[in-house]
């Protein structure tokens, strides 16, 4: 059952890291099937700003 929960969890933070890419243009780097359920590194960037969270 935690296991289920903490996919619950990622597939969240990935659906609202979406929601801010596409509403506030900010270049976050989008999951892909592969990766959604992983523990990855998300590369955000503004412009010639860029930094891992």
């Amino acid at each position: 059952m935690q296991a289920l929960h903490r996919c619950y969890v990622d597939y969240r933070i990935e659906i609202a890291l979406e929601m801010v890419r596409r509403q506030a243009g900010i270049g976050i780097e989008p999951a892909t099937i592969l990766t959604i359920f992983t523990d990855r590194e998300v590369a955000i960037s503004d412009g010639a700003v860029r930094e891992q969270i």
